[in-house]
């Protein structure tokens, strides 16, 4: 899995905002298996403040 390109353009323009004082957080959320953590943390890398994943429950 990688980062969908127009995700990651999104989440450098939202750090921009931050930066010039627009916005005050940026927060990255993926719905996905454990493997999606790896999206959250290239967020994190490129300036995303925090991170939350939404991942299925195991029905057993």
């Amino acid at each position: 899995m990688a980062m969908n390109p127009f995700c990651e353009i999104a989440v450098e323009e939202a750090v921009r905002l931050k930066e010039k004082g627009i916005a005050t957080e940026v927060v990255a959320v993926t719905v996905g298996p454990k493997a999606a953590q790896k999206q959250l943390r290239t967020a994190l890398a490129l300036g995303a403040d925090r991170a939350i994943h939404v991942a299925p429950v195991n029905a057993d």
